[in-house]
């Protein structure tokens, strides 16, 4: 079973932040963070430091891959 670790998904949500950063006129994050958010938050809240890849959703595995 392929996990997610904590530490790659931070990697992978700074990376994206560096690739698109805020927009300072409508103060938003990009779509891939939102949808990375989502899982880094859950993580936090459950105090896990890895989760199997099969509970992440279609948009949130497809952003993990890009920026890389």
């Amino acid at each position: 079973m392929q996990t997610l670790k904590i530490h790659h998904l931070e990697a992978v949500i700074n990376a994206w932040r560096t690739r698109k950063p805020v927009n300072e006129t409508t103060c938003s994050i990009c779509r891939e963070v939102r949808h990375l958010a989502d899982v880094y938050g859950q993580m936090i809240y459950d105090r896990v430091e890895e989760i199997p890849m099969s509970q992440l959703t279609a948009e949130q595995a497809m952003a993990l891959q890009l920026p890389l």
